[in-house]
């Protein structure tokens, strides 16, 4: 199974290694305010000493700024398919969504697979995908797999639509969506506006 961030929750041997992601964005009100520089410099981490389950703890390099908050994956393995430059290649992802959402509602929005090439594209495997929508102090991200039961080859010169739905959190003010197939490099999204009910 999946969890929201691509990985594979599972028990390591002696000798193993595994990894967590680390998730922030930059899409909230805070990031943007007058007063950011600030904040940033209040919310910026260098290292931070992560506990792991069964005692002990590590220390991530790398700083991040987490004023529009910090997302953390469960301790898994890498997940079997990476992006991979030849992945559905020739493919082109467009994403069509509303300039705004409700908060707490669910929000449509439709994909398409557009093969513009003079050949037939397998969608083998079949392709993850990667759907969040950023705003407030947490991501909201969660990893699926298109239904490939229809629609298993993409044709030359063709385009494939799919109608989709997702939560929309209750943070109120300017966020980003995504929609991605990390493993064919295919990203589209754009900004988001959540209204209060």
């Amino acid at each position: 199974m999946f969890d929201q961030n691509g990985q594979w929750p599972a028990n390591l041997k002696t000798g193993q290694s595994a990894g967590l992601t680390i998730a922030t964005a930059s899409g909230c009100g805070a990031n943007n305010s007058p007063h950011h520089l600030r904040r940033a410099r209040r919310h910026q981490y260098a290292g931070e000493i992560i506990g792991l389950p069964g005692g002990g703890a590590v220390k991530a390099h790398g700083p991040f700024n987490s004023i529009c908050g910090v997302g953390v994956s469960r301790v898994g393995r890498p997940a079997r398919h990476t992006s991979s430059p030849h992945a559905y290649r020739g493919l082109k992802l467009s994403v069509v969504h509303p300039e705004t959402a409700l908060a707490g509602g669910r929000m449509g929005f439709t994909v398409t697979l557009s093969n513009p090439t003079g050949h037939d594209i397998e969608l083998s495997p079949c392709p993850i995908y990667q759907i969040g929508i950023y705003a407030g102090h947490h991501p909201h991200v969660s990893t699926y797999r298109l239904n490939c039961d229809v629609v298993r080859v993409v044709r030359a010169g063709y385009d494939v639509t799919y109608a989709m739905q997702m939560h929309v959190p209750l943070a109120v003010g300017e966020a980003k969506f995504s929609w991605s197939i990390p493993r064919g490099s295919l990203f589209g999204g754009g900004p988001v506006t959540i209204e209060r009910r």
